[in-house]
């Protein structure tokens, strides 16, 4: 875009969106969707910015008599949430409502995800910036779990301060204009939840000056047991899986967007040196030392410029060609050795424009030199999954498409523009300019005026401005001018039968931690003495569903002992009215389904709930939960320490058996790490798992911590081959047998030096923390020595580079370190 254009006339128009007559609606705009070629969460926010900042520069958020415009905005997710943040602190009045609990519900349960904010430019100037830069909701890159709360906060500041009202659990089911206005429908959750609400729910038509649509995408759809991997991108994965991709298997992806490459990169590579399981926060690392080949920066750049304005022109050809193999001497150290091959299941046009720069170039660079190959042809159904066995399934395949939820369409659409073009394919190089103007608007168009606007300072805590925010938007929601009626969502969701096991999954789970005698109310669940019940998102989540398609499921599904209700819940100061799931915990406690890493993952993620605080000082952060209490003293221990990697509830639930005995006999006092050592491997894995995500947290005790943790798994012998901590020493840390537990303890005690994955440099660590002493008392025994004894990392000691921090080996750093 020339700075001489109409900018904001131009941003509002890319915004803009049609009526289901197809005209287009002036006062209705859109957020996120398939329309948009980028939509990395720091897009979809600049996105949201420019709209805001062109529709203040434009004077459609005051009025001229200085009154503020009424602004309705649907869908609170990273973009809604920003938008309606921003254009609150403009002056608007602005409603955000979303059918779910919290704002930007997408990552709140995503702690394996790795979110940066500039990598997709890479490798554009700038690419390994780790922050943000946005005037307002600004973050760092991290762990997606941990930017959502960073977001979240920022969104609960500026909300606060601007004029923004939050509408939790209200379903938006309709958007129409007339008469100057846009009316939207809107069906109040909470009343589904009501005992009187078998035959109708509360529903109401509330106008605006304004409306922004923001819904996003559809969760992507789950393809059962028949796939290794599907559903949400977002959720966690199963240690197992690491486990076993570490052998020699084949994998097929279905689908070839970023999601899709993320999983081809987790599959083929295992970090520096082959030591590590791969994770996306190496890929800094990764794409650094790719641009030490010479020219490479330049040549990737002129493959992109010739990609422009021709949509969905492939580059594996052009990025598997020779003119980069200079790239390949960086590459090979990173090379999984033992990959069975990975096969990708594109669709007619291989790795689209769409999907970013590195993503593709290291796809293409797999498939000239590694067992990776992409199949392109008609799109891959479902039904065709049984017919690739043996071969494992990853489906990637993106979000499913709305149908009947679509409330409005946008007006520059890729869609329209093939649909116009289909009879005249040399014309399909305007398919690519629709392209190239959407991925401009998500350039920044704001300036130093409105980042004095936008700024919000840290003045009062994130935690009391949510809950004031909730609070006061359900004031306000109760005015509005709600009457009886029929259930008014239409979901596009099939039907879901497993859906009532997988609530008495979570309900199980929750009632084996929250046993103790006062009632435990934590984000997720809520248990006390007579019932057990899991929040509406928690099941919605779990299940790839929306809150509205669950409710929806469950209105029409008889499911006996499971029902929804409305509970106060406290949330800081005050209590909170949500829409929760509630089983008979008769049937909970005779559940036998055994729920998986991903299921138990998401029963412990954190919120704005009891138990999170907010430090108002420079670093903002969100303290864990309290521990629960049990009648077991060793699991107590045991959650109190490890709660934060989110893996209790796998404990709990691998030893509630054993914890109702104890109790009865009064007599067992083995202990939860005696258990896993001595054969209990379900309670092994889990503990493998927590000690896994501990290495790799850039918290220098947590980390040391951690290798401790893992010396007292293998205990005072080494004999148990095979075992889920054989298999993990050997293959994820690459450890060799023998002395490991002394390797492991020497390492802990020993010099340590981080590694900043950006610049390559080593940054001396801290000294280990005499609280390390009183960890593992029995392996420290057995194997500690003085930390400088002549051989202080023993023999076999592993490279943990790519946990952030690495074993130092000289002499000089040896005797800085002491």
């Amino acid at each position: 875009m020339s700075v001489n254009r109409d900018w904001p006339g131009l941003v509002l128009r890319l915004a803009q969106a049609r009526g289901g007559d197809g005209q287009l609606c002036p006062q209705t705009f859109v957020l996120g969707g398939s329309h948009e070629t980028r939509v990395t969460v720091v897009a979809q926010q600049a996105r949201a910015i420019n709209l805001a900042w062109a529709l203040h520069r434009t004077g459609r958020l005051v009025g001229r008599d200085g009154k503020p415009s009424s602004v309705g905005v649907v869908g609170a997710g990273a973009a809604g949430a920003t938008f309606a943040a921003a254009a609150g602190l403009l002056g608007a009045n602005v409603t955000l409502v979303d059918e779910h609990e919290e704002p930007i519900t997408t990552q709140r349960w995503s702690f394996d995800r790795y979110l940066h904010p500039n990598l997709f430019d890479w490798p554009v100037e700038g690419w390994n910036q780790e922050r943000a830069g946005l005037p307002l909701m600004d973050w760092a890159a991290g762990p997606s779990a941990r930017v959502r709360l960073e977001l979240l906060a920022g969104f609960a500041l500026a909300a606060a301060r601007g004029g923004v009202t939050w509408c939790s659990q209200h379903s938006v089911s309709e958007v129409d204009s007339a008469d100057g206005k846009v009316k939207l429908t809107v069906c109040d959750l909470r009343s589904t939840a009501e005992p009187d609400a078998a035959g109708s729910v509360r529903v109401a038509e509330e106008s605006y000056d304004l409306v922004v649509v923001a819904t996003g995408f559809l969760p992507e759809p789950r393809v059962g047991d028949r796939t290794t991997m599907s559903g949400s991108y977002w959720k966690d994965n199963d240690l197992a899986q690491v486990l076993d991709d570490s052998e020699q298997r084949h994998h097929t992806i279905v689908g070839d967007g970023d999601g899709a490459l993320t999983e081809l990169l987790r599959l083929s590579l295992i970090g520096r040196e082959a030591k590590r399981e791969f994770n996306q926060s190496m890929l800094t690392t990764l794409a650094t030392q790719l641009l030490d080949a010479d020219r490479l920066r330049e040549d990737v750049l002129s493959v992109e410029a010739g990609i422009s304005g021709t949509r969905g022109k492939g580059t594996l050809h052009a990025y598997a060609s020779g003119s980069f193999d200079g790239a390949d001497d960086s590459l090979r150290d990173w090379l999984r050795p033992s990959a069975g091959g990975v096969e990708v299941r594109a669709g007619r046009v291989t790795s689209l424009r769409n999907a970013f720069a590195l993503n593709r170039f290291l796809a293409a660079r797999l498939t000239a030199g590694s067992s990776v190959r992409f199949l392109r042809g008609a799109p891959f159904l479902e039904a065709d999954v049984p017919a690739l066995a043996p071969s494992r399934v990853v489906w990637r395949t993106g979000p499913r498409p709305r149908v009947r939820t679509l409330l409005v369409r946008p007006a520059l659409a890729v869609k329209d523009a093939g649909d116009a073009l289909a009879g005249d394919p040399s014309r399909q190089d305007v398919l690519g300019t629709v392209d190239d103007l959407m991925d401009a608007s998500r350039e920044p168009r704001w300036d130093a005026r409105a980042r004095e606007l936008l700024a919000v300072p840290a003045e009062e805590s994130a935690l009391k401005a949510a809950v004031d925010l909730e609070r006061g938007g359900l004031a306000v929601s109760r005015g509005f001018g709600w009457k009886p009626a029929g259930w008014p969502a239409s979901v596009d969701a099939p039907p879901l039968p497993e859906l009532p096991d997988m609530i008495l999954d979570l309900a199980r789970m929750a009632l084996s931690i929250g046993n103790g005698p006062p009632p435990e109310v934590w984000s997720n669940f809520l248990v006390n003495h007579d019932s057990v019940a899991v929040s509406l998102d928690l099941v919605a989540v779990a299940a790839d569903r929306t809150p509205t398609e669950i409710i929806d499921q469950l209105r029409r599904t008889d499911a006996p002992g499971i029902r929804l209700v409305l509970i106060h819940v406290p949330r800081g100061p005050s209590d909170l009215e949500r829409v929760w799931i509630r089983v008979d915990p008769a049937q909970a406690a005779a559940h036998l389904s055994k729920p998986g890493w991903t299921a138990v993952s998401l029963l412990l993620a954190p919120g704005f709930a009891a138990g999170d605080s907010f430090d108002d000082g420079e670093t903002r952060r969100f303290e864990s939960h309290a521990a629960p209490r049990t009648e077991d003293s060793a699991l107590d221990v045991l959650a109190e320490r490890l709660l934060n990697e989110r893996a209790i509830a796998s404990t709990q639930w691998v030893t509630a058996d054993r914890i109702t005995a104890a109790v009865a006999e009064r007599s067992s006092e083995q202990t939860l790490l005696q258990a896993a050592r001595e054969g209990d491997a379900r309670l092994e894995r889990a503990l493998v798992t927590v000690l896994h995500r501990r290495l790799g947290d850039g918290d220098p005790y947590e980390f040391r911590s951690a290798l401790l943790g893992l010396a007292a798994l293998v205990g005072t012998d080494d004999d148990r081959p095979g075992s889920v901590t054989d298999v993990y020493l050997a293959t994820v840390l690459a450890l060799p047998a023998g002395d490991r537990a002394g390797a492991l303890v020497r390492a802990a005690l020993g010099p340590l030096v981080r590694l900043d994955p950006a610049t390559g440099e080593l940054v001396p660590l801290s000294r280990y923390d005499d609280r390390l002493r009183s960890e593992s008392p029995e392996v420290l025994a057995a194997h500690d020595g003085p930390p400088h004894d002549g051989a202080p990392h023993g023999r076999g000691v592993p490279d943990f580079s790519d946990f952030a921090v690495r074993v130092s080996s000289t002499d000089t750093e040896r005797a800085e370190d002491a």
